[in-house]
Formats: C-alpha cells, structure tokens, sequence
C-alpha cells in the first residue's frame, strides 16, 4: 500500500500483515489522502483482487482507521516467452504490465505478474453506454531474465457492457488465445522476439545495467525512444526493431556519472535480425548477430559551482547540437562528466559542415532542492559571458 496528498506529495509507502492491516505515521491528517493499493503478483489473491485507488477524507483527530474493499478484475492475462504455440511458452514471472488509455491519454493501470506468469487488471469502462475506450497494454520482461525476449504491445477494447477484446497492436484480424490456470480464463500475452541483442559494459568489460540503449533511424536521424531499452541483469539488452539500418547507442546509467555514452554503432536489421554491424561493437565472440556497446571515458570535464563557489551536486546538464545531445548529472563534488562525440555530431548533422561547433548547454538544479539558491538556465558555449 502506498498513499499521496491530493497534490501528489509521495507520503510512503507499507505492506499489510496477517491481518490485512498497514499502518503509518503522517505529520498531518487534516488533508485528503489518496491510497494505492496493488495486490498484483500474490498468487491467487492478486488475482481475484485488483490495483484500487481510494481518496481518504481527513479528520482533525490524533488518528484515522479506514478500511478498503478491493475491486475486482474485469481481464486476466498470463505473460509467457515466445513461442509457435503460444500457451506453451515459459512463463514470464515478474514482468510488469502497463496500460494506457488512448482516447483521454492518461494512464490505465499496471500489475506484476506472479510466478506463474499470471496477473489480473480492472479496465475501467466507458459510462455513456456507446463509446469504447481503447487500451495499449505493454508488457515489459522481468529486470532479471536472462532470456532473449522484449516487451510486446497489445490493443484492449473495453466496451461500456458486455465483453472485453485484445488483439496484438496493428494486427486487428489476430487472435489472442485463451488458457484456463487454476479455473481461471487468462489471455495468453506473448513476449516480444528482439531483432537486435547486446550488452552494455564499461571500460573494463564490467557489464552495466539501467543504461538506456537508443536506437536512432539513419535516414530521417530519428530517436526511437519508444523502442529503446535499459540494460538488465549482466548488461544485456534486446530491442525489436522494424527491417532498416539504425545508429544504436548506450547512454550512462545516473550512477555511473565519471563515464561518457558509448559509440554509435550501425546496425542493418533483414527480416528481423541483424544482418550486419560496424567493427566499433564487435560483441568479441563469433556472433555476427549480437553487438557490444562499450561506454566510455569522458573527453570533458568541468566544475559546477553556485554563486558562492560552493559545488552544486546532482544538477542535471545537457550538451546538445543539431539532432545530436548527451546529458550528465553533477558529482557530489560539483564535477560533471561528458563525452562530446564528434563522429556522432557529424552522423547525425550531416548538413553541417563548418569545423567549429557552438554547443548549447542548459541546466537545471537538483530535483526537490530547497536549500540551493539556482534556477533553470542554459547558454552557448561561444557566448562571452
């Protein structure tokens, strides 16, 4: 269970006990709360029970009992790793689902899947009677796995009555299979097969995860945000990508400040797999199919300091030129870390063909700081002053 003000203030968080009960401790009961709570994930009971958000009135007493009935789930599903027969794929324990409804573009809910690869979710309903509202649902693999999957989308049409559809995003004609588990009707989601595998390591060959592995189109010099993907346990990652050459690129993790992002590599994806790859990510294996993305050492240092030289630490800075950007966060010490890539410049400007390049910078103070005097500000790097 977790709670928040009605402005959003994050107030903690606690899980039940035997008995059902979570207890805490706020500074003050006089606001509204709004409490979260999420049984996904807890075998059979999350799967009776669904994520049910409540707003707490306050009372100007010393203390507040509220008891919560839990909604119900309206859709099943079970989470498995590809396979040509779908329901007898590997269940993907822990994965995490997310929807969102597209018509009021607002989030529509999430859940963990348990260890049979189950979960349950409640899609909330039109109430005019005649709309539907339309759901992507996004199914990302579990941090841990070790499988060569990706997350998968899903279309979920939720009628005002009457029964809910899924089919896979842009295949409307497809359909989803149904399994019965434990006496309950679950839709069958598939993993996402990657068409580009890897891993993310440091300089010494130490993998690294939570970096960001971006890909970026080669013709229109697009960042596929959506399609990219944090590295997970030993470094690895796995991007689904459609048929076309991409630049793909692994930024620093926010814990690795003292390292710089790594080179673009140029990868060409036929029919769903890579076909080539540039010497700059040869994986050191015989694999002509999986690429090794190496961050860096910084080329660029400099000291972050507030009006009064002190260091200003946790700052977030970005560098960019043209399509190409980078971004860091100051150290503890004010130091700040960056690679400027001149050969990424140069691939994602190909118009510009000056040597000397004016950079902007822009920075913001640390997230939820009250005690450092700084504001938002950006310049060039050729301005004077």
């Amino acid at each position: 269970i977790d709670r928040s003000r009605f402005g959003g203030e994050y107030l903690g968080s606690s899980s039940t006990g035997a008995t059902g009960i979570a207890k805490f401790v706020l500074d003050s009961l006089t606001e509204s709360i709004t409490v979260h709570v999420d049984p996904s994930g807890q075998g059979e009971f999350g799967l009776d029970y669904v994520r049910t958000v409540r707003t707490v009135s306050g009372t100007s007493g010393e203390t507040l009992t509220v008891e919560i009935s839990l909604d119900s789930p309206n859709f099943r599903g079970v989470v498995r790793e590809p396979n040509d027969n779908p329901s007898l794929g590997t269940a993907a324990a822990n994965s995490w689902i997310n929807a969102y409804e597209q018509s009021k573009g607002v989030w529509g809910g999430g859940a963990s899947t348990d260890s049979l690869g189950r979960f349950a979710m409640n899609f909330e309903r039109p109430s005019d009677g005649t709309t539907t509202y339309e759901y992507t649902l996004t199914a990302y693999p579990s941090w841990q796995t070790t499988s060569d999957v990706t997350f998968s989308r899903y279309t979920v049409v939720v009628p005002a009555t009457g029964a809910i559809s899924i089919y896979p995003k842009g295949q409307i004609s497809s359909i989803v299979p149904v399994e019965t588990i434990t006496g309950r009707t679950h839709y069958t989601i598939s993993l996402g097969e990657p068409s580009v595998t890897g891993i993310v390591v440091a300089p010494d060959s130490s993998p690294v995860t939570d970096s960001y592995v971006i890909p970026i189109e080669s013709q229109q010099k697009r960042w596929y945000w959506e399609n990219g993907q944090n590295s997970r346990a030993e470094g690895k990652f796995n991007l689904s990508l459609p048929d076309g050459t991409y630049f793909i690129q692994a930024k620093r993790p926010w814990n690795l400040r003292e390292l710089g992002d790594s080179q673009m590599c140029q990868v060409t994806v036929t029919n769903q797999q890579v076909a080539s790859h540039g010497a700059s990510c040869e994986d050191g294996t015989e694999s002509t199919t999986k690429i090794r993305l190496t961050l860096r050492e910084p080329n660029v240092k400099f000291r972050l300091i507030d009006a009064n030289n002190q260091p200003v630490a946790n700052a977030y800075i970005g560098i960019g030129f043209g399509n190409w950007h980078t971004w860091a966060y100051s150290g503890e010490t004010g130091t700040v870390s960056a690679f400027i890539d001149s050969e990424a410049i140069a691939l994602l400007n190909p118009w510009y063909s000056e040597t000397n390049i004016a950079f902007h910078i822009w920075v913001s103070p640390p997230w939820g700081s009250s005690t450092i005097d700084m504001v938002s500000w950006g310049c060039r790097s050729d301005d004077d002053t």
